[in-house]
């Protein structure tokens, strides 16, 4: 399975967890950052678990759990389980406590669909984006209590294959759409976190004060109407200003495929409040 990942789609084996699985005992792999709990099982009809003070809890029951083999290690922090249908689940736990639910499909005898159940707190629901693909999980007060990423998959070839959510309730399904074209094996996978930012720093500078924000994993995949509103609401929770230039230069980053990737989200209180666009044109830095 590694070697796999390694071929196709090595950016699932980036940012894992140090911990290495123990398929032996009931939990597979439990992973605590700061804010987050993971817990993956070793009997895969056991849901796995995030948990954290303030999202509570969130259960994911994984594809054909029925059938599938229990957990075998594939690195520090991931193991997989043989759906035994030519397909095979393989979690990745991030060092942020968010989850890659990876699939690797291995030929077009697998199934095309893969449900994720999920377990929510009390008056709990999901919100989807039809434009995005993304998904937030949404407590009964409106809070942001989790998130997952926009569907992806990729064939052998590292082309991309069409792939999108279906959701009825709160089950998750992701349909692969495969074609007589596609190389296999294929990896796909729903991204599945519950913080978005990691920490907010204070900075001073010649110029003034800067905010150096620093996304989850989790973050950095989020869709961008994720981050214009409860990546910003998180952002203000831990120290930033609530502040239209500040939001306006939060909200570039995710939207810029050069500023996504930085270390850290620097918002600059010195800097004009211009509107979201021109902020974008001059790189987040207007």
């Amino acid at each position: 399975m590694k070697a796999v990942l390694e071929a196709v789609a090595p950016d699932v084996l980036e940012d894992t967890a140090s911990q290495a699985p123990t398929p032996d005992d009931d939990d597979a792999l439990v992973v605590e950052s700061p804010g987050t709990t993971s817990v993956v099982p070793t009997d895969p009809s056991t849901p796995l678990v995030l948990s954290s003070a303030g999202s509570g809890t969130v259960s994911i029951s994984l594809p054909f759990s029925d059938r599938a083999a229990d957990a075998v290690v594939v690195d520090d922090g991931v193991v997989s389980y043989d759906n035994g249908n030519e397909s095979t689940t393989v979690p990745a736990v991030k060092d942020d406590g968010s989850v890659q639910v990876t699939t690797i499909i291995d030929s077009d005898n697998a199934p095309t669909r893969y449900d994720y159940a999920l377990g929510l707190p009390e008056g709990a629901s999901l919100v989807t984006d039809a434009e995005s693909g993304g998904i937030v999980i949404v407590g009964s007060d409106g809070a942001f209590l989790g998130g997952v990423a926009p569907a992806w998959a990729r064939d052998a070839n590292g082309a991309a294959v069409a792939t999108h959510y279906e959701v009825a309730g709160t089950t998750i399904t992701q349909v692969v759409e495969t074609t007589p074209q596609t190389a296999y094996p294929v990896v796909a996978d729903p991204f599945l976190g519950i913080s978005i930012i990691s920490s907010v720093s204070r900075v001073n500078n010649r110029e003034g004060l800067t905010y150096a924000v620093r996304p989850t994993v989790f973050g950095r995949a989020a869709a961008e109407w994720i981050h214009a509103s409860y990546g910003w609401s998180e952002a203000v929770s831990k120290g930033v200003p609530s502040r239209q230039g500040l939001k306006e230069q939060y909200v570039c980053h995710p939207m810029s495929q050069v500023a996504r990737v930085k270390s850290s989200w620097n918002l600059d209180t010195w800097r004009p409040t211009v509107g979201l666009m021109r902020t974008l044109a001059a790189a987040c830095n207007p």
